[in-house]
C-alpha cells in the first residue's frame, strides 16, 4: 500500500492535502521497513532477542494501523474537498458564461485573425510604444490614456501591440477590440460583462467577488450600462482591491465604432468618475468623434493623457511605413527597391491604412498575382506629380481608383461590368463579412458566374 501511495502521490490528492499525506504514507513505508529487517536477522539473533523484537513489531504494527486510519481520514476529506471545488469551479464558470462574454473581441481571438489584425511591425511605433509603457508602470501616472486619431493613422495595431506587452508582463486585465463590421463587437452593451468576464480569469479574488454577486443576480449582465459597471466592476474590484497588483490595464480598442452614442456617453462619464478609487487603468482609443472627444476634454472626473496620432511628426510616421513596406513586400521576386519603398511611403501620407491598402493590392497573402505588374501600375499611377492632392485622403481615393482600374479594364463586356458593380455595391453596403455564396445569391448570380467573378474581385 505505502509503495502504491508513493509512486502516485498526485493521482489522488489535492495540492492542499499533498503534503500531509504524502507524510503519512512516508511514515508506513518506513514501519514496513523496520518490519523487514526484523524478519531477515540471523537465526541466532532473533532467538536472543524473540521477546524483546517480537515487542517491537507488535508496536510498529500497531503504529502501522494507526497511520492508516489517519490516511483514511485523509483521503475521506481530500476526496470531499476535492468533489466541492470541481461543483464549485462549474458553478463559478456556468454564472461567468451567463454574462455572455464577446470572445471575439479579445484583441488576440480568432476572429482577429479573420479580419488580419496584426501588432505593429517591428521597430515601428517606438516612441508611441515607449510612452504607453511608462504611463503604465508609474503608480503616479493618469488613470485613463486616451489615443485618439484620424481614420487610417495606425490605432488598433498599436493598441494590440500593446496588448502583447501588458500580457508578457502580466498587467493585461482585460481587452476589448470594438468592430463595426462584428454585430457582437460593436454592441457597447457587451464591453462591460465582457472585461469582468476577463478580469475574473485574470484574478482569482475578483473572480470570488464576482461569482458572489451573480450568484445573487445571474442576469446582472443584461441591466443597463450604469447597472452592469457597479455590479459587475465597481462593487467586486473595490471588495478585492487588496488582492490585485499594481499596473493593471484595461485596453478598450475603436471605442467610436460602437453602435449606440448614448452608452457609449454613459460608460466614460462612468470611467471619468470612478477610475480614480479603483485599482485599474484603462487605455481607450478612438477617432476623435464629438460624443467621445467632449467626454475626455471635459474638465471633471478623473485625470487622463491624451496623445493625437494624427499630430506626431509626419518624418517619424514616414519613417515607420518604409519599413512596415520593406517588410510586407519584402517576400517579392525581387523585392521593390529603396527608391520605390521611399516613394511609396511619402505618397501614404501618414496613414498606415493607405500603405496597408498597398500591401494588399500589390502582394495579396490569398491569391497568387503578378505582384511586379501591380507594383509597376502602381508607380506609375502615384509618380505623376500633378495628382498630389491637397487633402491626403484624396490620395487614398485615388488609390481604390487605381485598384478598382486594374479590375474594370477595358476587355471586360458591359454585362460583365454591370455585374461587378453589383457586387461591390453589395461588400460597401454590408454592415458585416458576407459569404461570397451570399454575395452571388444577393447579386443574382449563377454559381458558374459567381465563381469567376468572386476570383477576379478578391485578387
Amino acid at each position: 500500500m505505502a509503495d502504491v501511495l508513493n509512486r502516485y502521490p498526485g493521482g489522488f490528492m489535492s495540492e492542499s492535502s499533498n503534503g500531509s499525506i504524502a507524510n503519512l504514507a512516508q511514515s508506513i513505508q518506513r514501519e514496513v521497513t523496520e518490519i523487514k529487517q526484523l524478519e531477515t536477522r540471523e537465526r541466532v539473533g532473533r532467538f536472543l532477542d524473540a521477546a524483546r523484537d517480537e515487542e517491537d513489531v507488535i508496536q510498529r504494527y500497531r503504529l502501522i494501523e494507526s497511520l492508516f486510519r489517519r490516511l483514511q481520514t485523509g483521503y475521506k476529506c481530500d476526496i470531499t474537498m476535492r468533489t466541492h471545488d470541481q461543483v464549485q469551479k462549474q458553478l463559478d464558470t456556468t454564472l461567468l458564461r451567463g454574462m455572455i462574454p464577446v470572445d471575439d473581441s479579445r484583441y488576440n481571438s480568432s476572429y482577429s485573425t479573420t479580419i488580419r489584425r496584426r501588432a505593429c511591425t517591428a521597430e515601428t511605433r517606438e516612441a508611441i510604444h515607449q510612452t504607453l509603457q511608462d504611463w503604465t508602470t508609474n503608480l503616479e501616472s493618469e488613470k485613463i490614456y486616451w489615443m485618439n486619431g484620424m481614420a487610417g493613422t495606425g490605432k488598433t495595431t498599436i493598441a494590440y501591440s500593446f496588448c502583447e506587452w501588458l500580457e508578457e508582463t502580466n498587467r493585461l486585465g482585460a481587452s476589448f477590440f470594438c468592430s463595426r463590421i462584428s454585430a457582437t463587437c460593436r454592441s457597447l452593451s457587451q464591453i462591460i460583462p465582457t472585461i469582468a468576464y476577463q478580469l475574473a480569469q485574470f484574478s482569482p479574488a475578483f473572480r470570488s467577488k464576482l461569482c458572489a454577486v451573480l450568484n445573487n443576480n445571474p442576469d446582472a449582465g443584461k441591466l443597463n450600462v450604469v447597472q452592469q459597471f457597479e455590479k459587475l466592476i465597481n462593487g467586486p474590484m473595490l471588495a478585492a482591491s487588496d488582492a490585485i497588483p499594481d499596473s493593471i490595464v484595461i485596453v478598450i480598442d475603436a471605442l467610436d465604432e460602437c453602435d449606440d452614442n448614448y452608452s457609449v456617453r454613459l460608460l466614460l462619464d462612468l470611467l471619468l468618475k470612478f477610475t480614480e478609487q479603483l485599482p485599474l487603468k484603462f487605455f481607450v482609443s478612438s477617432r476623435p468623434e464629438p460624443v467621445i472627444r467632449e467626454r475626455m476634454m471635459s474638465q471633471g472626473g478623473a485625470a487622463r493623457s491624451i496623445v493625437y496620432l494624427h499630430d506626431i511628426e509626419a518624418s517619424i510616421v514616414e519613417e515607420d511605413i518604409k519599413k512596415y513596406l520593406t517588410e510586407a513586400l519584402h517576400p517579392m521576386h525581387p523585392p521593390p527597391s529603396t527608391k520605390h519603398i521611399e516613394l511609396l511611403a511619402k505618397r501614404s501620407r501618414n496613414l498606415f491604412i493607405y500603405a496597408a491598402t498597398v500591401v494588399r493590392y500589390i502582394y495579396p497573402e490569398d491569391v497568387r498575382v503578378d505582384s511586379n505588374t501591380r507594383l509597376k501600375s502602381m508607380l506609375k499611377a502615384i509618380s505623376d506629380p500633378t495628382t498630389i492632392a491637397e487633402n491626403k485622403y484624396e490620395d487614398l481615393d485615388r488609390l481604390y481608383t487605381t485598384v478598382l482600374s486594374a479590375v474594370f479594364h477595358a476587355r471586360l463586356d458591359r454585362w460583365e461590368k454591370q455585374q461587378m458593380e453589383r457586387v461591390l455595391w453589395i461588400v460597401v453596403c454590408a454592415r458585416e463579412p458576407t459569404t461570397v455564396a451570399t454575395i452571388a445569391s444577393l447579386a443574382n448570380l449563377s454559381e458558374d458566374q459567381y465563381d469567376i467573378n468572386s476570383a477576379r474581385i478578391v485578387s
